[in-house]
């Protein structure tokens, strides 16, 4: 019972003790609202923070997605570049699109130039009967012209994008909201600049890509998700790939005549007027052969390749071989003068004036800048009458006294001279004393006569030491005058190629011309041997680059005082390469030569003139395969060929340049 009252106490002592203490402890009234507000201001801070991390959370998902789309979008640029340069380099010859290269284009009716080839100026292609092939159909829409996807209808244009899947029903990509493809088209197109000088070359240099890639949903063609432009550099160059495609003959004017071609290659026409070529429909003449290139008959009518202001190849192409370590053409130099080409001449006619250096001579030399002419030492010559031939001569007398019926042409007496008509029995009139000469007090008059003298058949052998002599690189020489009836010249030129530059570099009285009769001959020869080694590419015959260049082929271009002339006949030239820029190749009568012809003009003369480009051995292919061996004439870094020429984009000069918007 004691016990029972004595914790009752202690629990009420704890009762009031806790409440005292709480009473104690109790805030006064004023601040019990900024308590609650505290307390709200905690939760709010809370939301916020969780509301925050949320949003956050969602943008990120959306830039996420936003930048998905842009990487597809540089994705598809790149990709349809690749798809565009795959088409354009198509190895298909049925399907060649490498021309348009060459042809720049663009996104609007007026730049789009793809679509009119060789309709227009500005869509004009340099080889002008190339064969122009179909562009691709767009994916998904007929009326949409590959690659801008323009469509021009009614004076408005839209853009239709290509897409990458054409069945629209697939997607590549999936929101939730519909399905997502990505797309691509071209927008502009800028070729390699033009060569200045014409362009033997080929087109080649950096050309530039624009081409955009889309990504959007499938249906709606201006509602971009995202849109990426590519800007790619790319090296284009045109070659000629194979002989066929050689032109084994190229000039600007033509007389073909009854001419043949025995074997590969084409015959280059340069022309500067497209509408001697082409048809209203950009298509070519089918009557070139007989129209342009006055062809006896049309069969050559598949080996015409015309071209829009090509010119002819350079010299240059023939200054050095390719394995040469020179850097510059090596001259032929005289043996007086050290450093000082020689100028060469032959002439076995006896009817020059101007050539002289002895009696009996048909070779002869001198430095340039020097009139005076010689005999060069140590060529072997050689000779054999043949027949005899009577030549008229003029021999002079002196009488006092001039009859009346004197049968001279020409008499002089002090300072007057008279002409006669023709001779002076038949009648005089006075003539000209150009020097102003006194004759004297006799006169001084002058007879034809016919003086009779061997003819001769000659053998001109020049080795390898009477040329170049210190050197084994290709040997040149300046030729300023060749005029052969009946001599052979010999060069040997089976250890290092010789070229024949016609035409001197200072100035001459002489010829600059080649005039070969059917019984003279002008071959190379190997060491030794006697029998023309027909090898084309080691004997070259160029021409100085003559300012003047002929417009026609006519007989006032191949008159005796015409500069810069080959003429041949027979087998006279048995086997060379020719490039006359500025010059004229033409026959005094049938004639046939292994090699190649380029010159200004082509002149049949009605003649027959028969070309091979094979190999004297057949197993060794073209001539042109055996020129490109030795000289390097398709994969030098200046020269791609000369004839019909492969466009290709080869590699790119730059950095990809992604833009975005």
């Amino acid at each position: 019972m004691y016990t029972q009252i004595i914790m009752s106490k202690i629990n009420r002592y704890k009762f009031h003790h806790l409440r005292s203490q709480l009473e104690r402890n109790k805030p006064p009234k004023g601040e019990e609202g900024l308590a609650m507000l505290l307390a709200l201001l905690t939760g709010l801070t809370l939301l916020a923070g969780t509301t925050g991390l949320l949003i956050r959370q969602l943008m990120a998902r959306k830039i996420g997605a936003a930048q998905s789309y842009q990487q597809m979008a540089e994705a598809a640029a790149l990709n349809g570049f690749n798809r565009i340069l795959n088409t354009l380099n198509s190895n298909d010859p049925e399907n060649y699109k490498g021309y348009l290269f060459t042809i720049n284009n663009g996104e609007s009716t007026s730049t789009n130039n793809w679509i009119r080839i060789n309709t227009t100026d500005e869509a004009m292609l340099e080889e002008l009967c190339t064969d122009i092939t179909a562009l691709p159909n767009h994916p998904s829409n007929q009326e949409a012209v590959w690659p801008t996807g323009l469509v021009a209808k009614d004076n408005n244009e839209t853009k239709v994008s290509l897409p990458f899947i054409e069945d629209q029903s697939r997607t590549q990509r999936n929101d939730g909201k519909g399905s997502i493809q990505t797309f691509y088209r071209l927008r502009q197109y800028k070729p390699p600049a033009k060569d200045i000088q014409g362009g033997y070359e080929g087109r080649k240099g950096a050309a530039r890509f624009q081409v955009e890639g889309f990504t959007k949903r499938v249906g709606s063609e201006d509602n971009y998700l995202a849109r990426a432009l590519l800007s790619r550099s790319l090296f284009v160059r045109s070659v000629v790939s194979k002989p066929e495609d050689w032109g084994v003959m190229g000039a600007n004017n033509y007389d073909l005549g009854t001419t043949t071609i025995n074997g590969p290659g084409l015959i280059l026409l340069n022309v500067s007027n497209k509408n001697e070529i082409l048809k209203d429909d950009g298509s070519c003449r089918n009557d070139l052969a007989t129209s342009v290139l006055n062809n006896s008959s049309n069969a050559l009518r598949d080996r015409i390749w015309p071209v829009m202001n090509r010119g002819l190849p350079a010299t240059e192409l023939f200054a050095n071989t390719k394995n040469s370590k020179e850097g510059k053409e090596i001259f032929d130099e005289d043996s007086q003068r050290k450093d000082t080409p020689r100028v060469w001449s032959f002439d076995d006619s006896s009817k020059t004036n101007d050539f002289d250096c002895g009696e009996d001579q048909i070779v002869c030399t001198r430095a340039i800048n020097s009139t005076k002419m010689s005999a060069p030492k140590g060529i072997d010559i050689d000779s054999k009458v043949i027949d005899k031939e009577t030549s008229p001569t003029l021999k002079e007398y002196r009488s006092k006294v001039l009859y009346s019926n004197s049968i001279a042409i020409r008499a002089c007496y002090r300072w007057t001279c008279i002409d006669g008509k023709p001779r002076i029995r038949d009648g005089w009139k006075f003539g000209q004393n150009p020097g102003n000469i006194d004759y004297g007090n006799q006169w001084t008059f002058w007879i034809p006569e016919e003086t009779e003298k061997d003819r001769k058949k000659w053998t001109v052998r020049i080795k390898k030491q009477d040329i170049c002599a210190n050197t084994d690189e290709a040997c040149h020489l300046y030729i300023e005058h060749i005029n052969l009836e009946n001599t052979t010249v010999l060069i040997e030129n089976d250890q290092r190629p010789v070229v024949l530059h016609l035409g001197s570099p200072d100035e001459t009285k002489l010829s600059n011309r080649i005039d070969l009769s059917e019984k003279s001959l002008l071959c190379g020869v190997n060491r030794q041997g006697t029998k023309c080694n027909e090898a084309p590419e080691k004997l070259i015959l160029v021409s100085k680059n003559s300012l003047k260049a002929s417009k026609q082929c006519n007989s006032n271009d191949l008159k005796n005082d015409e500069k810069y002339v080959l003429s041949i006949a027979g087998k006279s030239l048995p086997a060379a390469f020719v490039l006359l820029k500025g010059g004229t190749f033409t026959l005094s009568n049938d004639a046939e030569m292994r090699g190649v012809v380029w010159a200004d003009n082509f002149c049949s003369q009605s003649k027959k003139f028969s070309l091979t480009t094979k190999n004297q051995n057949s197993l060794k292919g073209s001539v042109i395969e055996a020129g490109d061996e030795l000289w390097n004439l398709v994969d030098g870094e200046e020269y791609t060929g000369y004839g019909r020429t492969i466009t290709r984009g080869v590699r790119g000069t730059g950095l990809d340049i992604f833009q975005r918007w």
